[in-house]
């Protein structure tokens, strides 16, 4: 038998909205000068992976219409390294965290920061809450109050690609991009749907350099921690974690 259930009603706390109308509603209009948003594991499911950034647009839009202040900041976690626990994966996290970014890049009142070196692989909720919290008072510091700061990840901004060589560029970078000691690069090559090895990898300001032999002018995509669950190797001179990212180059 089905285990006893209660019914849905008005005052369910599972109801269409609820959490929005027990939990937040009564706040406003109680001062806020910005909102911290470290939510989303939940919607590691397949097709729910695709709406993610219109439902995050969405919950955004009506914390705003709510305090009536339609440029409230809000500044974003990018979901944690995770691989998995009892029947939950993070199979969907390169997904959710490329979600996460595209709304930051449309709305130029959100932002994201990276913890791509803070996870737990059997963690969905890492211990490590230092980083996160260093990171987002920098964040806030630097685009909500206007110091004048290296506050954000770098993204990949531009890839191009001369033979066996391809040469990422990222931004911002500070005074140049650097690699944690000891930790493996999460790069991936990928050539005609197979990984291949990559020969050298060089690192010089903001420009990453990649050889690899296999290559062979065929196209190939270039991927940097695209995965649920690894450890970020890169980071800027402030000491903040490069964003995952793919990209296809012909």
């Amino acid at each position: 038998q089905d285990p006893l259930r209660i019914p849905m009603g008005p005052r369910h706390m599972a109801r269409p909205g609820g959490y929005f109308e027990s939990m937040t509603r009564p706040l406003a209009p109680y001062a806020c000068r910005g909102v911290i948003w470290y939510q989303g594991e939940s919607d590691n499911e397949e097709g729910r992976e695709r709406y993610f950034a219109a439902s995050t647009r969405a919950v955004i839009a009506s914390w705003r219409a709510l305090w009536q202040r339609p440029e409230m900041p809000f500044l974003m976690v990018q979901l944690a390294p995770f691989s998995h626990w009892l029947h939950t994966t993070g199979e969907y996290y390169p997904i959710l965290r490329a979600q996460q970014q595209q709304v930051a890049d449309s709305d130029p009142n959100v932002w994201v920061t990276c913890i791509m070196d803070a996870g737990e692989a059997e963690n969905i909720h890492p211990v490590h809450k230092r980083p996160v919290g260093t990171r987002l008072a920098l964040l806030a510091r630097g685009k909500v109050y206007g110091e004048d700061i290296l506050c954000q990840s770098p993204s990949l901004c531009d890839a191009e690609r001369t033979g066996h060589v391809i040469r990422l560029h990222l931004s911002p970078c500070g005074s140049g991009l650097y690699a944690a000691p000891g930790i493996p690069h999460p790069l991936a090559l990928i050539v005609e749907g197979i990984s291949v090895p990559i020969d050298h990898i060089d690192i010089q300001g903001d420009t990453v350099t990649l050889t690899a032999a296999e290559l062979a002018g065929r196209p190939c995509e270039v991927r940097y921690a695209w995965e649920n669950y690894t450890v970020g190797s890169l980071y800027n001179s402030a000491g903040l974690p490069v964003f995952p990212f793919r990209v296809s180059l012909d």
